[in-house]
C-alpha cells in the first residue's frame, strides 16, 4: 500500500495573501503549490511564523510551455 500526498494549487495569484489559507493549508494538504513565472520563485511575508509555514509546505508549479 503506498502513501498518498494531498496537494492544492493557489489561483490565480503567483504571491499567496491571507494568514486563513495558509492556516488551513497546513491543516489539510502535505504542499500548496503557486504558479510561478520561474522554479526558484519563492513565497515572502514580513510575518516570522507564515515565512516558516511557507517554507515548510509552498512550492513553485512552474507551467510548462509547448
Amino acid at each position: 500500500m503506498g502513501f498518498t500526498m494531498y496537494s492544492a494549487l493557489y489561483y490565480p495569484h503567483i504571491q499567496v495573501k491571507g494568514e486563513e489559507l495558509v492556516k488551513t493549508a497546513l491543516l489539510l494538504w502535505d504542499q500548496l503549490k503557486f504558479i510561478a513565472p520561474f522554479a526558484e520563485w519563492a513565497q515572502h511575508s514580513d510575518d516570522y511564523w507564515l515565512q516558516e509555514a511557507f517554507q515548510l509546505i509552498a512550492k513553485p508549479h512552474v507551467p510548462v510551455m509547448s
